[in-house]
């Protein structure tokens, strides 16, 4: 056993950074299996946090928990994307009822993984879920969204674990 506490990152930390100055990237793209093994060679790092899905990658599950081994390292967590321009209205509290549908399966998915990777948490990070301006939505209304989103996701993960 180890005093050293447990030192994590998000895999994106490994990617090709991409914003609204370089929309394609400060660099060439970086694959998923390339960015374990970039997280791999930091030395005493032990977790990583993957965002679902898997951009860019095509290849199997196993080939990415093959990587993750190889490296001495765990997913700790999966952040399921929903904050992409498929959600710029939101993802769970999105006003449309099929973007939200196609939310919640994101959700459903990600917790499979991480399920079957054995991570410790699911990350939700609503990031378009917000709005900037007073009275620019009801309020009560996208709260009872949110809401009811969140207790479809648990209640399923419930029912599958008992």
């Amino acid at each position: 056993m180890t005093d050293m506490p447990v030192f994590g990152a998000g895999i994106w930390h490994f990617a090709t950074y991409k914003d609204r100055y370089a929309t394609d990237g400060y660099g060439e793209p970086v694959g998923l299996l390339e960015q374990i093994d970039r997280a791999g060679a930091v030395g005493d790092l032990s977790v990583v946090d993957l965002n679902w899905p898997f951009a860019g990658y095509d290849g199997t599950l196993d080939e990415v928990k093959a990587a993750l081994q190889r490296n001495n390292l765990k997913a700790i967590a999966i952040t399921p994307e929903i904050y992409t321009r498929d959600f710029v209205k939101g993802s769970l509290t999105n006003p449309d009822p099929g973007v939200r549908k196609q939310a919640l399966e994101l959700l459903h998915q990600a917790t499979e993984l991480a399920k079957d990777l054995g991570c410790s948490y699911v990350k939700l990070w609503p990031g378009q879920d917000g709005w900037d301006y007073p009275f620019q939505v009801n309020y009560h209304d996208i709260w009872n969204l949110a809401l009811d989103g969140l207790k479809e996701l648990v209640s399923a993960i419930r029912t599958s674990t008992s």
